[in-house]
């Protein structure tokens, strides 16, 4: 069942970019949705040994502590809706503010690249509960987290392969 959920939200962070843009905490206000997280979950200092997203990917394995680097974005809506779950790309793939001349209005989807450059340079980050399933609110917004911000992730490798998903037990944000 947990491999199911896991793949099910995989596939709802890896749909095209045309999606249209969704609430961020699905019924929870973001102080209650902040409120559900734990303190410790906020990072005051940047963890030493932070990998790129796309380097820990190739290695990943089903249990491992990891630090890795990135950027919230890989897709339209990065942020998955009531649920604590985002899309982390590699800091080394170029949005498409970073093109000259690209107008784009949603330069976190990345889809200016194809989408096997994309899957091969992101993956995906969740908070879970105690029950390993992640937490019921959504992330977007809370204490800054929004596309292209860029992140220090500390957590363990819940899937691995194509489709990697850490779990987060600190995350720092990049000012």
């Amino acid at each position: 069942m947990k491999l199911l959920v896991t793949c099910g939200a995989i596939g709802l962070l890896l749909v095209g970019c045309k999606r249209a843009a969704t609430s961020q905490t699905a019924g929870n206000s973001p102080a209650a949705a902040e409120s559900s997280l734990p303190s410790s979950l906020w990072l005051a200092n940047a963890p030493a040994d932070a990998k790129p997203m796309a380097e820990v990917k190739k290695s990943a394995a089903v249990g491992q502590d990891v630090i890795v680097s990135g950027r919230i974005g890989g897709r339209k809506d990065p942020f998955v809706t009531g649920r604590a779950m985002f899309l982390l790309a590699d800091r080394s793939l170029p949005s498409c503010t970073e093109k000259h001349g690209d107008g784009c209005s949603t330069p976190w989807d990345y889809c200016c690249e194809t989408p096997e450059t994309i899957l091969a340079n992101t993956g995906v980050v969740q908070i879970v509960g105690a029950d390993g399933k992640p937490l019921k609110l959504g992330l977007e917004g809370l204490h800054g987290l929004q596309p292209l911000r860029e992140v220090v992730i500390v957590g363990e490798v819940s899937n691995a392969g194509e489709n990697v998903v850490i779990n987060a037990t600190g995350i720092y944000l990049k000012e």
